[in-house]
């Protein structure tokens, strides 16, 4: 009933599909490793390590606290003659 030239039409429409699925899937993936890099960056700074050891229960609440006020600045003593 059709004859090959209509094939076209079906293989045309799947490239169409292509033309603007793969753009938005490329896009989407982008901001995925964006974001991801982004996060493990943060957790590999001294206050995120210290976070995650706490979290694991590698150190106490007490340790916890004082390392993390020595790395906010807090914890410095005060210079002086």
């Amino acid at each position: 009933m059709y004859g090959i030239d209509h094939i076209g039409m079906g293989i045309g429409g799947l490239g169409m599909l292509l033309v603007w699925l793969l753009p938005f899937v490329l896009i989407i993936l982008v901001l995925r490793h964006f974001f991801e890099n982004r996060q493990e960056r943060r957790d590999k700074s001294a206050l995120g390590i210290l976070e995650q050891r706490y979290a694991q229960g590698e150190i106490d609440r007490v340790t916890y606290l004082k390392q993390r006020a020595d790395l906010e600045g807090r914890g410095r003593p005060a210079q002086g003659g």
